[in-house]
């Protein structure tokens, strides 16, 4: 088929190379004078230069020579075409691979450390070619990357991604909320602040875009991030962040409070405990243990419930129906 196709192209070259040397001829064998004159009458002085430009020129190299730099020329234009549409297909078939790994990763199973590079070498490439990274196809492959990632701690991998698609990420709000959580467990996680943090510059970022979309995600780390990193466990500073709880919306304050029970047992969102899920959890127990009546006071909820919760945690099945209700409770 490719040979037709080049066969069928190196014709057509040909025949139109003749034409054009058919052209030609006509025109140096009589036409072209008064093609001159009527040149000259209507443009003057300019089109004459030119027209004389092109005769001498035709002079010099010879109609044959001509011809073959027509010829050439020709052939040039096609392959760039051809080139284009192998570039093009080239770039299909990268997406193609890049969205079959994308399903891998949406159906749950494990995906290899192979998988992984090959997302972020076409997520590399991918970021200098603007009709690509503007996709609607593309972005919903970015969000399924960006998820995934975030769920199993692919840490550095979730950094250069963000890197390459800041701009991406801040303006998509469900892309906001899978960062935060990664850059949020990350700041509250850790054992010390690096003196370049560029996990709190990139969280505060992120918590800039949740404005309107994921307002208590963003407010949930802060605060556990003001308890963990300030000397006086009863602030003012945190004092003042669980106060704007109770101004969220019912939605997000039900959100807010699954969030905080569920990480009161890291049995209820790790299948197998890690020391960072220990770490969350002790965090948040004792969180709950010191800031029991003044979140007692704001929610409109019993001392005893948040002194339990502290001790021992609070079921999996129980974590949604007990954040519902008290925010449904609150907003009533």
């Amino acid at each position: 088929m490719n040979e037709f196709n080049t066969t069928e192209s190196n014709l057509r070259v040909s025949q139109l190379s003749e034409e054009i040397e058919g052209i030609i001829s006509d025109k140096i064998d009589g036409k072209l004078p008064s093609a001159i004159h009527e040149a000259v009458s209507r443009e003057e002085e300019r089109r004459y230069r030119q027209i004389k430009w092109f005769i001498a020129f035709v002079g010099v190299v010879g109609l044959g020579t001509f011809g073959t730099m027509a010829n050439y020329l020709i052939e040039k234009a096609v392959d760039s075409r051809m080139e284009a549409k192998a570039g093009n297909l080239s770039e299909s078939l990268d997406f193609m691979r890049f969205y079959t790994l994308t399903l891998k990763l949406d159906l749950g199973t494990s995906y290899s450390n192979e998988d992984r590079d090959a997302i972020l070498t076409y997520l590399r490439t991918a970021s200098k070619i603007d009709r690509v990274r503007h996709s609607k196809e593309f972005m919903a492959g970015l969000i399924q990357v960006a998820e995934s990632f975030a769920s199993s701690g692919q840490s550095s991998a979730l950094d250069e991604i963000f890197s390459l698609y800041e701009r991406e990420v801040l303006t998509s709000p469900t892309l906001v909320e899978a960062f935060l959580h990664h850059y949020g467990q990350d700041i509250v996680e850790r054992n010390s602040i690096p003196a370049n943090d560029s996990s709190m510059v990139t969280f505060e970022k992120l918590e800039r875009a949740a404005g309107n979309n994921s307002e208590e995600l963003a407010l949930y780390y802060r605060i556990l991030y003001t308890y963990k990193t300030s000397n006086d466990k009863k602030s003012a500073a945190i004092n003042d962040l669980i106060g704007r709880v109770p101004n969220l919306n019912e939605r997000d304050l039900s959100r807010l409070l699954a969030e905080l029970f569920q990480r009161t047992r890291a049995t209820n969102w790790q299948k197998k405990t890690t020391p960072g899920g220990i770490v969350f959890q002790t965090l948040i127990r004792r969180f709950l243990s010191d800031h029991a009546n003044t979140l007692a006071s704001k929610l409109q909820i019993p001392n005893d419930f948040i002194i339990e919760a502290s001790k021992n945690g609070i079921p999996e099945d129980k974590v949604e129906p007990l954040a519902a209700a008290i925010a449904n409770r609150l907003k009533k």
